[in-house]
């Protein structure tokens, strides 16, 4: 009877993990094109570019709102998973330590979005696939409205 307990637990157990795995949400991958599209129907400026800024990105884009002091969001497309994951690992280095140094005051790390705080600004960072969003600004109202119009 108890071998029987212990194997409807461990059942039970594994069940929730299944369902936890499964229920996890996959970021929202958006393209250039929809991102450039989105930002400039709710009146934003967005800059292309004619040279990527390094060899393993294929398309870099960047949005201002000229209403909105120290804001800007940015798209790179890079060539492949590896090198978004990479800078994008970089980047959650950068940050932690900045956080140990006290410079970021609350930081947030999970395995494809990174927020950061800091006394003067705040900085949303997102990875799907081989997409990279950046949004960075002197408030979280700023940063948050422009990810929303992008539906992230």
């Amino acid at each position: 009877m108890k071998t029987a307990q212990k194997l409807v637990a461990m059942l039970m157990v594994f069940a929730m993990v299944l369902s936890i795995a499964a229920c996890k949400k996959k970021t929202k991958k958006i393209s250039a094109e929809e991102f450039r599209t989105k930002l400039e129907a709710a009146s934003y400026d967005v800059y292309g570019d004619e040279v990527p800024p390094s060899d393993n990105v294929n398309s870099f884009l960047i949005a201002v709102n000229k209403n909105i002091l120290y804001f800007m969001i940015s798209h790179l497309t890079y060539l492949s998973k590896a090198d978004a994951k990479k800078s994008f690992d970089d980047m959650k280095n950068t940050m932690q330590v900045g956080k140990e140094e006290g410079k970021i005051t609350n930081l947030t790390i999970s395995d494809n979005k990174i927020v950061a705080e800091e006394s003067t600004s705040y900085t949303v960072l997102i990875l799907a696939d081989e997409v990279l969003i950046m949004a960075s600004g002197s408030d979280s109202t700023a940063v948050n409205d422009a990810l929303k119009i992008l539906g992230l």
